[in-house]
């Protein structure tokens, strides 16, 4: 059993998400086997499922594969990926400003809109956005000048900033964060001189 866990970790390395059907196939097990091994590895915690099915058939994935998923997005309904289409662009949305057909899409598109409640209101999260700096930016952000705690709830309700506006900038400086991190590596990387590796270590 261990033997065909680990084959199904390995077809997940390969493929990304993939349904029953494909396991199934590269396994050449029956579809009840193969159920009992996804189970017994989702309760491990090894491997993840998507709420969006394929063909009566949920996604399984390996923890962070999750931006495969968005490979899959056609296979959501027309409203479903409009609400997706939008919770992407705007990275973090409010609930109310929505319309009634896309606040029903946000709930049902489970994989790719995370709600949050916060300060009494209940915003919508795109999934990549990592939880903690959702909050901390809720409750502390700079955009423009430097909002704080209840302020910024109060400029959100005048209009004078826009919750969008704070995911999009958090969706920013985590891009800014790899480009940097990516350079430092490249930096890192060790430097031939006269024959000689050395190893150059650069800081920020």
């Amino acid at each position: 059993m261990q033997d065909q866990k680990k084959r199904i970790i390995s077809i997940l390395e390969e493929r990304g998400p993939s349904s029953i059907a494909q396991i199934v196939k590269a396994l050449n097990l029956f579809d009840v086997n193969v159920l009992d091994l996804l189970s017994d590895l989702i309760k491990e915690k090894k491997i993840k499922a998507s709420n969006l099915k394929i063909n009566n058939s949920f996604l399984y994935f390996l923890p962070l594969q999750e931006s495969k998923l968005e490979n899959f997005v056609n296979y959501l309904s027309d409203i479903e990926k409009k609400a997706f289409t939008i919770l992407r662009e705007n990275r973090l949305i409010e609930d109310d400003k929505q319309g009634p057909e896309i606040r029903n899409a946000m709930r049902q598109i489970k994989d790719f809109a995370i709600p949050i409640h916060h300060r009494g209101k209940t915003l919508w999260k795109y999934y990549l956005l990592p939880d903690q700096k959702v909050m901390e930016a809720l409750d502390k952000v700079v955009i423009g000048e430097k909002v704080v705690g209840q302020k910024i709830w109060e400029d959100i309700n005048k209009g004078k900033t826009s919750v969008s506006e704070i995911g999009k900038k958090i969706w920013d400086d985590i891009e800014k964060e790899n480009k940097l991190r990516e350079t430092i590596i490249e930096k890192q990387v060790g430097i031939k001189s006269d024959g000689v590796e050395v190893s150059v270590e650069v800081r920020p």
